[in-house]
């Protein structure tokens, strides 16, 4: 697995791979790449069990290399309701970019049911595009992908 992985943990620091480069340039990575390393630093982050990430919002302030990332946390506010933290990618000791994310507390009496095998949401047509029709599908908690 780890000869397909987007980065390789190496401690503190995860180091890109092949995968990770996007096709504009052999030393920059795409942002799906690394967006993915700050996802899963907010979610890897200590909430309580009954938040849920609602809201993500993304900085990408310079291209980011093949060199060593470093991640970094902040709590940007701590409540009983919401939280907000920051994420940040370090590389050679500058920020290139953060994700904020919002984390708001689940109401289970509030929340309707979903059967995410059978989810069919479909829109009305759009004048200039025909109809739209999307279809989700429930992924399998065990079913990950390397980062």
């Amino acid at each position: 697995m780890a000869d397909e992985a987007l980065f390789i943990e190496d401690g503190e620091v995860l180091l890109p791979t092949e995968f990770a480069v996007g096709p504009w340039s052999a030393d920059t990575l795409q942002a799906s790449a690394y967006g993915g390393l700050l996802v899963r630093a907010l979610e890897r982050a200590a909430v309580p069990a009954d938040m849920t990430i609602a809201r993500l919002s993304f900085d990408l302030w310079r291209p980011v290399t093949r060199e060593p990332i470093t991640t970094s946390l902040t709590v940007l506010r701590e409540g009983r309701k919401a939280q907000t933290l920051e994420a940040s990618l370090i590389q050679t000791g500058k920020p290139v970019a953060r994700c904020t994310g919002v984390f708001l507390k689940a109401d289970v009496a509030a929340t309707p049911p979903i059967d995410c095998e059978t989810l069919q949401i479909q829109m009305s047509p759009a004048p200039w595009f025909g109809s739209l029709v999307v279809y989700t599908s429930h992924v399998p908690s065990g079913d990950q992908r390397g980062v």
